[in-house]
């Protein structure tokens, strides 16, 4: 009696090889077809930094593979995003929200930072809110906190999210011309 040997799989490979469910919630293939979109990366590129093939990338962004833990991890540092928003925010959602008020045009980069700036300033001082108290709910500097509010500088997707949850709104919100759903904040 022979026994073949099977060859050595990582332990992660078994997550990798697992398909999505056809109604998947998670918006992760949008979110890593938007990403790679918006930094101007080719598959290629993301493929080599990921150490898969081009084809198990395909996938992951056709929502048909799951990336495993090591390649979830990899992409969220490519990016800059944090495992949690790639998982669950709805990138595209966003900008497709934007793009139907007119906002997300040729001018976008501009538009979205005014429309966030003024945002941040009216919720801050609404609520009676210094900048530095602000910063430091949000583990940042002043200056960096008031380089949003001036437009100088655009928040990450975590920075967003945390200043979103600080103020007890959607991030989404936080982008619109008149931000709605508001709801009061306790800090």
């Amino acid at each position: 009696m022979s026994i073949r040997k099977q060859p050595r799989q990582h332990m992660c490979q078994s997550a990798a090889n697992r398909k999505a469910a056809p109604h998947d919630p998670i918006p992760l293939a949008a979110n890593l077809r938007l990403l790679r979109h918006v930094h101007g990366f080719s598959q290629e590129y993301v493929c080599t930094r990921l150490n898969i093939s081009r084809s198990a990338y395909r996938a992951m962004e056709s929502g048909s593979r799951l990336p495993d833990v090591i390649a979830l991890h990899t992409v969220s540092a490519l990016y800059g995003v944090d495992i949690d928003v790639l998982l669950t925010f709805d990138i595209a959602g966003l900008l497709t929200s934007l793009s139907s008020h007119n906002v997300y045009s040729k001018n976008a980069p501009a538009a979205i930072c005014e429309t966030l700036s003024a945002n941040l300033r009216r919720l801050r001082i609404s609520r009676g809110l210094s900048q530095q108290y602000i910063a430091a709910k949000l583990f940042i500097s002043r200056s960096a906190y008031s380089a949003y509010e001036t437009g100088q500088r655009l928040p990450d997707l975590r920075m967003l999210t945390a200043i979103a949850d600080l103020y007890g709104i959607s991030p989404g919100a936080l982008l619109e011309r008149d931000p709605t759903a508001q709801r009061p904040q306790t800090f």
